[in-house]
């Protein structure tokens, strides 16, 4: 390996660090808010005075909420997971001219990036 590609790969661990102590704080605030939200939303139907089955809605939809909220978790991590699965399997091969990058669209999605060689 020549000096470039230990730089390289130093400030590649270094992003990546970043970014999961970013990903960490963001997801436990992200907990935090919703877990506010849901008790909060709980008492609804007894300041609001719901009754019958308007109450069963309710906290039916609570429900939604909180299990797309996990879900969204889960696959967010997935997806992090077979990235650093990607970079990987692309070093081992020694294919360094291959990447994922963060999509240009703000969704948060990766893409192959090729810039020559294999790939």
């Amino acid at each position: 390996m020549t000096t470039d590609e230990d730089e390289d790969r130093s400030y590649t661990a270094a992003c990546v660090r970043t970014a999961l102590k970013r990903y960490r704080r963001t997801r436990r605030n992200k907990n935090v808010a919703l877990g506010v939200m849901a008790l909060i939303a709980a008492a609804v139907p007894w300041l609001l005075k719901f009754e019958g089955s308007s109450i069963l809605v309710w906290y039916v939809g609570i429900l939604v909420v909180l299990v797309h909220g996990q879900t969204e978790q889960r696959l967010r991590t997935m997806q992090i997971r077979l990235a650093s699965m990607h970079d990987l399997l692309h070093r081992i091969a020694g294919d360094t001219h291959c990447r994922t990058v963060r999509s240009s669209s703000g969704q948060g999605n990766l893409r192959l990036v090729s810039s020559g060689g294999r790939g």
